[in-house]
């Protein structure tokens, strides 16, 4: 076993994966630790199914994508957190996902916080727990290669930051292959690997619609170690001095990044809603007033005292709201969401039972299906004939409808509405398609 590890050191390009794989610390040697380690955090599942694959020299690298464009990520189950990666942002497609976190220390204390903002419209109104897996029973090795095996756990325990298991797990198989162990000993090494430096949460997410958007961050509690200086891979990592007088070094907790997930692509959409308007009816009604003692008789054109109050239309209004959440500009004002309150221009048309109606003015809405809007209106109201004028006397008995003609004038409005699968004042209305489940916004450690 030991001429094995030294044959695999006398090529330089793999003498410093080889000698955390043989278990020689170059830049981190054994600590002399005798305090007790840190309790491994809860939940380690085995990944054993995601096996570790070095990338093919000759196959040519991927185009590289616009700048600003979002990595996107289509894995069906997990959703991968690389800590060794920090802050990412991708596109997933819509779907229910489990969180699996990658590249973690073993012995490090992490802290995870998700944060999950609802951003689908949800339907109209109409008129499982994550699996585990377990480890496979080890096999017997090939002639050497139980030494990294077995000098895994003591090596990863002496990495100091996320960036080395990185490493460690993208050149891991090479090196392995090159010592000459086969494919069952890599898999058994990969299926260790994962169990030591992966997490998978316990529970999957709430089901993720086009539009919502998934924000993951997580935090890094400080490590103790016995090594001097830090490894080039570690980059900006603090490391001071304990103050116990043991010489040992304590690496300072901090944010390892904050990874956010587009969920598809939300477009700008119109939505269509159904309620009443109600104005000040704004009529004027005359009639023929008699003149007492008059011969021949005579009337005198006279206004009715109103009785008329207000008018309300069935109508049917017309929002469009923009993809982006909040206000990013002043354009936002004609259209915009924040969670689950909307608002913007609201335009539509109406109906009095006699005569159309025209209205545009300004909703606000809750839940997407329900808004208050309030404007300006165009309606048809009676005013005296042009022909004739208040007080006149005619020796004629004239109706209301000889004195007066309809005119359209615009009044302020109130209304509210409701978004519906269908038309409700329809006599023929369709069923509503069925609702799709609303993902809940949650927080979670």
């Amino acid at each position: 076993m030991y001429n094995r590890c030294s044959r695999s050191l006398s090529f330089p390009h793999t003498y410093f994966i080889a000698a955390f794989l043989c278990g020689i610390s170059v830049s981190f040697p054994a600590a002399a630790d005798t305090t007790p380690p840190p309790v491994v955090p809860p939940g380690k599942t085995d990944t054993s199914h995601a096996p570790i694959v070095p990338a093919a020299a000759a196959t040519p690298p991927p185009a590289a994508a616009p700048a600003g464009t979002p990595a996107p990520k289509s894995d069906p189950t997990y959703l991968e957190i690389d800590l060794a990666t920090g802050s990412e942002k991708s596109v997933i497609d819509a779907g229910q996902y489990t969180l699996k976190y990658i590249n973690q220390l073993p012995l490090a204390q992490y802290s995870r916080s998700t944060k999950l903002i609802n951003m689908s419209i949800p339907a109209p109104f109409d008129v499982p727990g994550a699996s585990t897996t377990k480890a496979p029973n080890p096999t017997p090795f090939s002639a050497g290669c139980d030494v990294p095996y077995n000098n895994l756990e003591k090596t990863l325990n002496a990495m100091m930051c996320e960036s080395q298991v990185a490493q460690l797990r993208a050149t891991a198989a090479s090196t392995l292959n090159a010592m000459g162990c086969n494919a069952k000993d890599i898999q058994q090494y990969t299926a260790k690997f994962a169990a030591l430096t992966e997490y998978t949460s316990p529970n999957p997410l709430p089901a993720l619609a086009s539009g919502d958007q998934l924000t993951v961050s997580v935090q890094r509690g400080p490590i103790v170690t016995a090594a001097t200086q830090l490894d080039p891979a570690c980059g900006m990592e603090k490391m001071n001095p304990t103050q116990d007088g043991s010489g040992r070094n304590t690496l300072q907790p901090r944010s390892l990044g904050v990874w956010e997930f587009d969920v598809g692509k939300q477009e700008a959409q119109w939505l269509t809603y159904y309620g009443f308007n109600f104005a000040a009816s704004g009529n004027e009604d005359y009639f023929s007033k008699t003149n007492a003692g008059a011969t021949p008789a005579t009337y005198t054109i006279t206004r009715k005292n109103s009785t008329h109050g207000s008018a309300f239309s069935a109508s049917v209004y017309f929002m469009r709201l923009p993809a982006e959440d909040g206000f990013s500009d002043w354009s936002k004002l004609f259209g915009w969401r924040h969670q689950d309150v909307m608002g913007g221009v609201t335009a539509g048309v109406g109906f009095d039972f006699d005569n159309p109606t025209l209205f545009l003015g300004y909703g606000v809405g809750w839940g997407y299906n329900v808004v208050l809007t309030a404007g300006l209106l165009m309606h048809k109201e009676d005013r005296l004939n042009g022909q004739y004028s208040s007080g006149q006397v005619i020796s004629e008995n004239l109706t209301a409808d000889q004195l007066t003609e309809s005119t359209y004038k615009p009044r302020a409005y109130v209304g509210v509405a409701f978004r519906f699968g269908s038309n409700p004042f329809s006599s023929k209305s369709t069923p509503a398609p069925a609702a799709t489940p609303k993902p809940a916004t949650t927080t979670g450690k």
